[in-house]
């Protein structure tokens, strides 16, 4: 029988693409299966990434919170415990602790302290005096001592003995003198020579002291105190000072000298009001003024 036979497709390039339905999307290349719509989007048909978004805040947990109150209560029994042994080292003299031997540090640092257990450990790190005044705790976990309150029990012993060197030098005692004193030269006139020497209950003196941070001036009334005068107290801090000299100052008609020293401060930097301080003493001298010009760079660095 002569059945019908079907068209032949036409051969040649495919036509344009079919447009799809809105909010469709397709990587179907080659004509394999669809991707399924989860992994549409990525080349490789992974998942898309999620689009970033603000960090996530962990919140601290009953753990976290048990740890910390733990970590707060050993500090401050360990502060209670540096509390017993702070009058041993209010005693100490702390211009020695520079130069102990590592086996010093162990004998007058940790023992005190009961941590002679530790005593080891600091000789073969070779802790000497000046190098116990630098440990920290993190140099103290690398030498391998695990419990944290040794470690703050030592940090805390270091920073006191520094704070007490440090007040220490600011209140060391550089020069301090009376004026008037020494010879005749050193009197305003002959009248106040006599009086000074002859009756030294009714004259009144100027005590000077010098520190690394300033200059005291105190004016004494006389130890009788006739006249109901009051001690008045001066101090010039020495970061302020512009200049300090020193020079030969005649007295009595050029028949004797005296040393006079000039320091010039300068209190308020912006309104350039200065201040000055006349010191007739014999101890003035080249040597106390470049001790003074020392102390003053000292100053100025440190404030810088």
């Amino acid at each position: 029988e002569n059945l019908p036979m079907a068209a032949p497709q036409p051969v040649g390039p495919p036509g344009p693409a079919q447009p799809m339905a809105p909010g469709r999307t397709s990587l179907n290349v080659g004509g394999g299966p669809a991707a399924p719509p989860a992994m549409q989007g990525h080349p490789d048909g992974a998942p898309a990434p999620r689009a970033a978004g603000p960090p996530v805040t962990r919140q601290p947990t009953a753990e976290d919170r048990q740890a910390r109150e733990s970590r707060n209560q050993l500090n401050k029994e360990t502060l209670h415990n540096f509390r017993e042994y702070r009058e041993y080292f209010d005693s100490l003299d702390v211009d020695a602790v520079v130069k102990w031997g590592p086996r010093d540090v162990a004998d007058q640092f940790l023992q005190p302290m009961n941590l002679g257990a530790l005593a080891q450990i600091f000789i073969e790190h070779k802790i000497s005096g000046r190098t116990l005044l630098g440990l920290t705790k993190d140099d103290l976990r690398a030498m391998k001592i695990l419990a944290i309150g040794d470690r703050v029990l030592i940090a805390n012993a270091v920073k006191y003995i520094a704070k007490i060197q440090t007040r220490k030098e600011r209140d060391r005692i550089v020069w301090e003198g009376a004026t008037p004193s020494g010879g005749a030269a050193y009197y305003d006139s002959i009248c106040d020579c006599i009086l000074y020497k002859c009756f030294p209950c009714a004259c009144a003196l100027t005590r000077w002291r010098l520190t690394p941070t300033g200059i005291r001036e105190r004016k004494d009334p006389p130890p009788c105190n006739a006249c109901c005068m009051q001690t008045v107290n001066d101090y010039k801090d020495i970061r302020f000072l512009k200049d300090v000299d020193w020079r030969w100052e005649f007295q009595f008609l050029c028949w004797c000298k005296r040393k006079q020293m000039l320091l010039l401060f300068d209190h308020d930097q912006t309104v350039g009001d200065a201040d000055e301080a006349h010191i007739a003493h014999p101890d003035v001298g080249d040597e106390l003024v470049a001790e003074i010009q020392a102390l003053w760079a000292e100053a100025r660095l440190v404030a810088d």
